[in-house]
């Protein structure tokens, strides 16, 4: 439980808002898990966390309004991301395929 989350926040029908969506993606996937690394770079932020139930997860922020195309590499694995504008994703880094995303409220 987030304690920032004050009982108003977690009503019934919460995780329907942009932000209870935000929260659960983060707190259910994105973060979920020992941190590895983490990296910035010109407002997109890049990590790694060992899922305990999914293996190894690149979590990729994307805080532009334009999208993004690029290679992360990660101990011996290279994995392609590809983001729209203000977007939220993790991929397998065994695999390299996209779990989830989330598009970000404005």
């Amino acid at each position: 439980m987030d304690n920032k989350l004050s009982s108003e926040d977690l009503k019934p029908g919460w995780h329907l808002t942009p932000a209870g969506k935000v929260h659960h993606f983060y707190q259910s996937l994105a973060w979920n898990g020992e941190i590895l690394a983490f990296f910035e770079e010109n407002n997109n932020q890049y990590w790694v966390v060992s899922s305990p139930t999914q293996g190894k997860l690149l979590g990729v922020l994307n805080d532009h309004k334009e999208p993004l195309e690029t290679i992360v590499g990660f101990e011996d694995k290279k994995v392609s991301v590809q983001l729209k504008a203000k977007e939220i994703a993790c991929y397998e880094i065994a695999t390299g395929k996209r779990v989830a995303s989330l598009h970000l409220p404005d």
